[in-house]
């Protein structure tokens, strides 16, 4: 768990991003020479989201992917949270969604497993950049608008500002975009206005903690509002009070979005040749810093300015570029649909289909020394849960459920969602192995995270299933469920196990 240091060390790098990293490396030192492998595994997310604001990221993948491991086999929620979040974050700042949200869909679940608000902030901060990156922005903003319901009670916590930041960021993009397409202005005008005041009050917050950083990018949002309100001499000096940040290193993420709102705002006004400066400043900062995110608009951007100007050769030329990086936007949908299409939309864990594929691919590699083991889990008397509570409260105690079973997963191991109130869970253990683990999901149905009520019983029947040699899948499947049965004949929350084949 995280001490007084770890935890000064953890809002270091949650306020100063790669700044913190000269502080966590030394941590590291010094906790190595005092062989304290417990906390040093503790420090590693910090240490491997440090890295990841450095754009380290292969060392940074590498430290996250070190810790995930341990903390799956101390079974720590919040541990295996704290890397998946950073395998996100990695991710996203490559601009490869897909993966980004593969990885904070189960760092949700686990954040939820260990209560933990803060790292449910910044799993959403992560999922909702993903969500944008494909272009999804009524699902990026319902993602941002729960997680700010989650954290109302911490509204100046770094991560809730980001939320809010991040929220205000695309209600401007909308506003624009909107306004752009000669959307009505009784739409796009007060979403631009709920911008401005979202991005002032981050600002604010910003300034108040000393991160100017963040403050820039908070001016930003409020520079990209103004200009879709028509204000372009409130645009501009929002970014003239925040343009210092180009005197040193700083991420491409920040400012090819701060040149492309210059280029707005220029050519709004129809001032062609400032706005094509802006978008050359913008198109060689991110060859600098080789990013491609935000990128894409600035191609839209110069070919529209061309356009302007009389060029219809360059315009062309520029709409070209601008739709060969819409394609692979177009194609990373289709790589989030087909992650999709194997995980279930509630809880996040895998589905059925998912889950034929997986035993479809194991089981025929099972023997003595590789025994795969399969359990099969109902939640008791579910219905009379959705009956006396409600359904979301029914579907909070199913997101429950995930949520452990995810927390007690190791990298080859499966928790799967079979729906309704199914679940199974494809382990590569022995029988014995199997059994620790449900029985340890099985008694963490006890305790209860904030969303649950306090009165609310739930228990769960399990069965499971051993093979030591190749079998059908329907074979292991019969073998579980009986399993199981046998254990809602005897008054159900138990653990069964079935006969050896």
């Amino acid at each position: 768990m995280l001490d007084e240091e770890l935890r000064s060390l953890d809002a270091a790098v949650e306020e100063g991003g790669g700044a913190a990293l000269p502080a966590i490396q030394a941590a590291a030192g010094r906790m190595r020479e005092r062989g304290e492998g417990d906390r040093l595994m503790w420090l590693s997310p910090l240490l491997a989201r440090a890295l990841a604001f450095h754009r380290q990221y292969d060392a940074a993948e590498a430290v996250a992917k070190e810790a995930l491991s341990h903390f799956r086999e101390i079974g720590s929620p919040r541990g295996q949270a704290m890397a998946l979040i950073v395998h996100g974050l990695s991710h996203v700042m490559q601009g490869r969604a897909a993966p980004a949200l593969d990885a904070v869909l189960r760092a949700n679940a686990l954040a939820r497993a260990a209560s933990d608000l803060s790292l449910l902030a910044r799993a959403a901060n992560v999922r909702a950049i993903a969500l944008m990156n494909f272009g999804l922005v009524s699902e990026a903003t319902q993602v941002l608008e729960e997680a700010l319901t989650l954290t109302a009670r911490h509204p100046d916590e770094p991560a809730t500002l980001r939320l809010r930041s991040n929220l205000s960021w695309i209600l401007a993009r909308t506003a624009i975009d909107t306004r752009e397409r000669h959307g009505a202005e009784s739409t796009w005008k007060p979403m631009a206005q709920r911008a401005i005041a979202m991005a002032e009050g981050v600002a604010k917050a910003w300034i108040g903690r000393g991160n100017q950083h963040e403050a820039y990018e908070a001016r930003d949002c409020l520079a990209l509002s103004h200009v879709a309100l028509g204000q372009l001499d409130q645009a501009h000096a929002q970014l003239d009070a925040s343009n210092q940040r180009l005197r040193g290193e700083i991420p491409a993420l920040s400012v090819v979005p701060y040149h492309a709102i210059r280029a707005r705002a220029y050519l709004q006004a129809n001032q062609t040749a400032q706005a094509m400066s802006a978008i050359e400043h913008g198109l060689v900062m991110a060859l600098e810093h080789d990013s491609e995110i935000n990128v894409e608009e600035l191609w839209r951007l110069k070919s529209a300015v061309h356009e302007a100007q009389g060029e219809p050769v360059q315009a062309l030329e520029a709409y070209r570029r601008f739709h060969e990086l819409h394609e692979c936007q177009v194609l990373q949908r289709v790589e989030r649909m087909q992650l999709e299409a194997r995980h279930d939309a509630l809880t996040g864990l895998a589905n059925r289909r998912r889950f034929d594929e997986y035993l479809a691919g194991v089981l025929p590699r099972a023997g003595i020394e590789a025994p795969i083991c399969l359990a099969l889990i109902d939640v008791d008397f579910f219905k009379a849960i959705n009956d006396r509570f409600g359904h979301p409260i029914g579907d909070a105690a199913l997101r429950w459920v995930a949520a452990q079973m995810e927390a007690l997963s190791r990298q080859t191991d499966l928790p799967v969602r079979l729906g309704g109130d199914e679940f199974a869970f494809v382990l590569s253990s022995s029988l014995a192995d199997a059994q620790g683990v449900c029985e340890r999901l099985r008694a963490a149905m006890a305790t209860r995270p904030g969303e649950l009520p306090r009165d609310m019983a739930m228990t769960l029947s399990i069965g499971i299933a051993e093979t030591c040699a190749p079998c059908a899948e329907h074979e292991l499947i019969q073998r579980a469920d009986l399993a199981l049965y046998g254990i809602k004949t005897k008054g159900r929350d138990g653990v069964g196990l079935a006969h050896a084949s």
